[in-house]
């Protein structure tokens, strides 16, 4: 009998031929080259004669069908889901966080900006997106989409401050 993870789709074979990467087939006694399915989307497969395909980590995806390798999602976002088919489930990094991690699997790898610094923008790959809170403004707090102006009787003449001062 043909085993599993092989098709013999000849009489007489010497051997059975085993399916290729990117494929796979979990039924004994194949006799068609049919009998080696194609791995589905978001899924994958490296090694031959194999039972069954492997789903992508969360963080990666799979486009097409009959991968032997899944990709990994770009840095300024996060894809969380096991087994994704397309890049459609990556999610950008919130304004006030960044990212430069390729295959980032969960939304607490976006980093937050430090204090004294905002980010306006949804799906930031570099700490330079973190800019200078500008004059007038402060924020001592992380992750901040903006600075927050200086109230009424207070100022700030400098960029990157934490509090605003004072009026003499």
């Amino acid at each position: 009998t043909c085993p599993a993870g092989a098709v013999c789709d000849a009489p007489g074979l010497p051997a059975p031929i085993n399916c290729t990467a990117g494929h796979y087939n979990p039924d004994k006694g194949s006799q068609t080259s049919g009998g080696c399915r194609r791995c589905e989307s978001g899924s994958y497969q490296t090694e031959t004669a194999a039972l069954a395909c492997i789903a992508c980590a969360a963080g990666t995806y799979s486009p097409h069908k009959g991968s032997t390798a899944c990709q990994s999602c770009a840095a300024g976002g996060y894809c969380e889901e096991v087994g994704a088919s397309s890049a459609s489930v990556f999610k950008l990094c919130a304004p006030g966080t960044w990212s430069d991690t390729v295959g980032l699997n969960r939304s607490d790898g976006c980093r937050p900006c430090g204090v004294g610094t905002y980010q306006p923008i949804t799906g930031a790959n570099s700490s330079d997106a973190c800019l200078p809170c500008p004059q007038g403004t402060a924020s001592a707090a992380l992750g901040m989409r903006s600075c927050s102006p200086c109230p009424g009787g207070r100022f700030q003449n400098d960029t990157g401050e934490l509090v605003c001062l004072l009026c003499k």
